[in-house]
This record gives C-alpha cells, structure tokens and sequence, in this order.
C-alpha cells in the first residue's frame, strides 16, 4: 500500500540499490533542520558523517529540506535503514564538482511520508 502511494507521488522513481563503496571524507556529511531563530533562519543539527559507511536511523516526520555537504552520493529514504533500497530520493556531488561545499535542497518525498534512514555512498 505504500508502495503504491509513493509511486503516485510526484513522479518519484524507484532507483538502483545503495552501497557504501568507501568511507566518507570528513567534509561529506548531513546536517537536518532543528527549528528557526526568531529571524526565521534555520537551527541546523550537528553533522552526521559516515566515515564508518553505515546508514543512520532518523525517524523524523518533520523534515523538508537538508543540508548536502562534500562529496558524494546522499541518500534520504522515508523506510527503515534495512528498507532504504526500496525507495529513496538522492542528490549526487562529484568530488570534482565540490570540496566541502554545502547546499540546502528540498526532500519532498521525505516531507510526506517522514524521513526513517540517511546514508552517503563514497567512492574512494
């Protein structure tokens, strides 16, 4: 059934599975929203990294964007980490495309159906 509800949503396809190739680099890591200062800026969170190449249970129904930085491929999966193959939305950054870099991008399909894993895949 959610399957079938994530498929009708805007167009999102189902993608090739995920695997971490290498560990991450200290400037690749994710940083998701915490709240806004009265001037309406966004309160980041610490860093997620993943230097040990493992995803990380998030369970948030909160989140419509993040925060990309480094290299690398970033995965956000509404499933579990065991289930982020199944489904996910990612934005890829080449190391030749950018160092340490960050960009804050929209998760959509995270901001309906909430946000269960994050993984950043590395190539050595």
């Amino acid at each position: 059934m959610l399957q079938k509800a994530l498929q009708r949503w805007a167009g999102h396809r189902h993608l090739e599975p995920v695997k971490s190739r290498a560990p991450c680099p200290p400037q690749t890591r994710i940083h998701l929203p915490l709240g806004r200062k009265a001037s309406g800026e966004i309160i980041w969170s610490p860093p997620f990294r993943f230097d040990a190449g493992e995803p990380k249970a998030i369970g948030r129904h909160d989140v419509g964007q993040v925060k990309i930085c480094g290299p690398g491929k970033f995965v956000f999966s509404p499933m579990t980490c065991g289930n982020k193959d199944y489904y996910y939305e990612e934005f890829k950054h080449s190391r030749g495309e950018v160092t340490t870099e960050c960009r804050v991008v929209p998760v959509p399909m995270v901001k309906h159906a909430g946000l269960g894993c994050i993984f950043v895949e590395c190539t050595s």
